[in-house]
């Protein structure tokens, strides 16, 4: 008997505490980590599809940025030289150098062919070179391209047109662009009397022609006058 709880004892005090145990357990059951193995997303913070959208969005933004600043660069070269080539232009028409005042005011149009100063200006180069149906159909552009806002340019290519269609013979249409400038700017443009007469003196309305001639000599038109003296007919 005595033996039999001697050897009971030694095996307790042999044993370890079962929470020892399963702590050992627990632990020898873990599987072994692998240094090289990639972290879980979770773990990383992004993913790779995070990364690819970030780099190409800053791609795309770089790329977006550097063609607005190309932009902005060429479209103020390009008003840059339009500038120059109407400076030309306008210096090449005070100095008579039609050719030059037409090559300089074409290259503006071919950029912006709406240009009406520049369209109006050519027709005057044209029409000094006696290129009446080039310069009649610049003016009729230009006056397309204005409308009716802005009045000035309007009033001084009407009566640059009406002087052209004098000399093609297009009577009907010069009276119409004399007369309408002659409603707007009488005293500015008062040689339009003198050419309006004229359009009345070939269609043999002598009356009308007298009466232009007359209004043209009071605003000290001399050619008005002359015509007036000589009876208001065309010579």
């Amino acid at each position: 008997m005595g033996r039999q709880q001697g050897g009971r004892q030694r095996k307790e005090r042999g044993a370890l505490p079962r929470s020892s145990q399963t702590a050992i357990q627990s632990q020898q059951q873990q599987p072994e980590v692998d240094p090289n193995a990639p972290l879980p997303a979770d773990d990383v913070g992004v993913s790779w599809a995070d990364v690819k959208l970030f780099f190409f969005t800053w791609a795309a933004l770089v790329a977006l940025f550097g063609l607005g600043g190309y932009l902005l660069y060429e479209d103020e070269y390009q008003r840059q030289l339009q500038d120059h080539l109407m400076n030309k232009g306008m210096t090449s028409t005070q100095e008579g150098r039609w050719e030059e005042s037409i090559a300089s005011f074409t290259a503006v149009l071919e950029k912006d062919r709406d240009h009406i100063v520049a369209l109006t200006n050519r027709g005057m180069a044209y029409a000094k070179l006696g290129q009446d149906v080039e310069a009649m159909l610049d003016f009729t552009a230009s006056l397309a391209a204005v409308g009716r806002h802005d009045p000035q340019n309007r009033i001084r290519t009407l009566y640059n047109r009406g002087m052209v269609y004098i000399r093609l013979n297009h009577l009907n249409e010069a009276y119409s662009d004399l007369t309408e400038v002659l409603e707007k700017s009488p005293r500015e443009y008062a040689d339009a009397f003198t050419q309006r007469g004229l359009v009345h003196a070939l269609r043999d309305n002598r009356k009308e022609a007298q009466a232009d001639f007359a209004a043209g000599c009071r605003y000290g038109q001399e050619a008005s006058c002359a015509r007036l003296e000589a009876g208001g007919g065309h010579h």
